[in-house]
């Protein structure tokens, strides 16, 4: 994702990528920002999940580049807060929550190239277009509630128990 984020920075001025929490490669990517000259990276400590739709807000986009989540709940989080979503197709809310093209990109391998066409993708779309992916993603996340899932996993239940008799 930094070295990405680097390419863009070379084309595009007024960018800025916000990397918020923590973990045990947080010096490197830091050291690695530093030893490739990638300017606009803000690293930020963790913080309580009420203090983070204030940094969903701030941004334009969210980007959850992993190599393997089984779900991937950041994506549910910056969708309710109106975001477009770039992700991979290792991350399992990708299919279900993420419509490629309506509400963001899903691209199929988490490589330097592959990170900067999508974020690009983006960033070439007007400020409307935007604006549309984003409604679209709280219009798609809206059904994923707490109380609609309980409700699943009990209709779910319910099946398994009527079919195995």
């Amino acid at each position: 994702m930094l070295e990405a984020f680097g390419k863009i920075t070379q084309k595009y001025r007024n960018v800025g990528l916000l990397l918020v929490g923590d973990g045990p490669e947080k010096t490197e990517l830091k050291k690695l920002c530093m030893l490739k000259n990638i300017k606009g990276v803000y690293f930020v400590d963790p913080r309580q999940k009420e203090e983070l739709p204030i940094f969903y807000g701030i941004s334009d986009i969210f980007v959850l580049p992993s190599r393997k989540d089984a779900w991937g709940y950041v994506i549910n989080e910056a969708m309710a807060c109106g975001l477009p979503i770039i992700t991979t197709n290792m991350v399992g809310a990708a299919y279900d929550v993420v419509k490629h093209g309506e509400n963001g990109l899903i691209i199929q391998d988490c490589t330097i190239d592959s990170l900067h066409g999508a974020l690009e993708t983006l960033l070439k779309y007007p400020e409307q277009k935007l604006r549309e992916m984003g409604e679209a993603s709280q219009r798609l996340i809206a059904p994923y509630t707490h109380k609609n899932s309980a409700k699943k996993f009990f209709e779910a239940v319910c099946s398994v128990l009527t079919h195995s008799k």
